[in-house]
């Protein structure tokens, strides 16, 4: 490989570099939907009652033998734990790892059904009527 003279490869480097404009903008992330307002939620409790009004979080829940009413619109509902009864007015996508959960959902939030994933055992996911 031969080697070129530095000015000639400095030459090179001026052909190859992008002409950019002389006033170029900083890239902003894109905006957060107007309807996620709160963080991402996980639910780690055993045997509680829990009520919560959601804006777009996803929905982790972790704990056992819970009651959990979820109003509102919820992006994403794992349920890792067990034996968890779950209600969610209105969810994108449901996934159960866990074991004998039992999830009823209204309605997606995109499509009348949300998208579902069971990777777990004896586990029940339903649309209400």
């Amino acid at each position: 490989m031969k080697a070129l003279p530095l000015l000639a490869a400095g030459a090179l480097a001026l052909l190859i570099t992008p002409v950019l404009p002389a006033q170029q903008e900083e890239a902003l992330p894109p905006p957060k939907p107007a309807d996620r307002q709160t963080s991402d939620v996980t639910i780690s409790e055993n045997k509680k009652t829990i009520v919560r009004d959601c804006k777009g979080e996803e929905i982790i829940i972790s704990g056992n033998e819970n009651r959990v009413t979820l109003t509102g619109r919820v992006i994403l509902l794992r349920v890792l734990g067990n034996d968890n009864a779950v209600d969610v007015e209105q969810v994108g996508r449901i996934e159960t790892p866990g074991t004998g959960n039992r999830v009823s959902y209204l309605r997606g939030v995109d499509t009348e059904r949300p998208e579902t994933e069971d990777t777990g055992r004896k586990n029940e996911v339903s649309g209400k009527k």
